[in-house]
């Protein structure tokens, strides 16, 4: 009878075991997440400009000011605001750089054109190729600077619509949803948390959410963005679900990312083909007709 009883007892107890050793390793494992979370790194605040960056601005903007003669292109202001730099100054900045590059290049032209042994047509040239050249300096620094703020926000855009989608799904209204995608995204995508937090803070001085969000379009100058815009206002307008417009449009961004890969790697085969045929195809034909062509060589001298 005791053999009978121990039975379940011993049941009871293992079940009752098995139980606590399973809490007790997914409680580990909860832990140990909310450790990695609370390791994770802050975005490094900005370092303020020191009183020497500040004379240096100052001076550099009233050299643009007088290089565009007060007046600064609207085109030129998209461009530098697409590579990130939003300050009312940026403008007058690039121009100035452009301005002290191109002296310097003429400056370093001149005594390059006197003691180099070049035709005289080439001497006179030389300062304005040298001016010229560094003059476009500033055009490639800014282009390369969108082309990589392009590159991120293309990135991690379609997360964000996922993100957002969740928040607005899970009963946020849009502005806090919005604001909580930005925070989230700050460590892992800066320039695209950037922008949304921009959106943000144009909407708390009173602009219009329609409008706020159509100067983001502008200021990044991306199809997707523009595009996720257009859905939100037009969800907002109409009274649709907006949640389910993010959902769908997340999944066509997506599709967009994966064909703009392959077509990335289509045209690496013709990028290739280039340094193939200077530079790969040249040595085969020489580790393989070189010999030969020694050969022959000796063998029509003995003759």
């Amino acid at each position: 009878m005791d053999t009978l009883l121990l039975v379940p007892v011993l049941t009871f107890v293992a079940i009752i075991a098995v139980g606590l050793a399973v809490m007790s390793i997914r409680s580990a494992s909860r832990r140990r997440l909310e450790q990695r979370l609370e390791e994770q790194p802050e975005r490094p605040p900005r370092a303020e400009p020191t009183p020497t960056d500040s004379h240096l601005i100052l001076l550099l903007e009233v050299i643009g000011d007088a290089a565009s003669m007060g007046r600064v292109s609207r085109s030129l202001t998209n461009k530098l605001s697409r590579a990130g730099h939003h300050s009312p100054g940026a403008a007058k900045i690039y121009l100035a750089t452009k301005a002290i590059l191109t002296m310097v290049g003429f400056l370093a032209g001149v005594p390059l054109a006197f003691f180099l042994p070049v035709p005289l047509m080439s001497r006179i040239m030389m300062p304005a190729v040298a001016a010229g050249a560094l003059s476009y300096i500033p055009n490639i620094v800014v282009d390369k600077q969108r082309r990589k703020r392009v590159a991120e926000i293309r990135l991690h855009l379609p997360d964000a619509i996922d993100l957002l989608e969740i928040c607005i799904a899970s009963g946020m209204a849009l502005d806090m949803a919005w604001n909580m995608v930005g925070d989230e995204l700050g460590a892992v995508s800066p320039r695209l948390a950037d922008e949304m937090a921009l959106v943000s803070f144009e909407i708390s001085l009173g602009t219009p959410r329609t409008d706020a969000m159509r100067h983001m379009a502008d200021r990044t100058g991306i199809e997707d963005i523009n595009s996720m815009v257009t859905v939100l206002i037009e969800s907002d307008k109409f009274g649709t679900s907006i949640g389910e417009a993010l959902r769908t449009f997340a999944a066509s961004v997506r599709d967009m990312r994966r064909f703009r890969a392959e077509e990335a790697a289509e045209k690496a085969t013709v990028k290739l083909l280039f340094p193939m045929v200077m530079f790969i195809f040249p040595t085969i034909l020489i580790v393989l007709v070189g010999p030969a062509v020694l050969r022959l060589a000796e063998v029509m001298g003995k003759g």
